[in-house]
């Protein structure tokens, strides 16, 4: 079930350009004051990138399973 939830929210992540504010970072934040998030990985980044990994991982458990 989580496999097939994972799958799910992966393609709906795409659609989350509307909120800019996830993926502002550096000077675009609007001059980089405390508080700024400053340079790094954004969040639009690093959820596809955590969402893969679990999956990939999920998989492997599952072929185990089948054996």
């Amino acid at each position: 079930v989580e496999l097939a939830q994972l799958t799910y929210l992966k393609q709906r992540l795409r659609g989350w350009g509307g909120n800019l504010s996830r993926q502002v970072g550096g000077r675009a934040a609007g001059g980089g004051g405390i508080g700024g998030r400053g340079p790094g990985e954004t969040k639009i980044e690093t959820d596809p990138r955590r969402i893969n990994t679990r999956i990939a991982k999920l998989r492997r458990e599952l072929r185990e399973m089948k054996g």
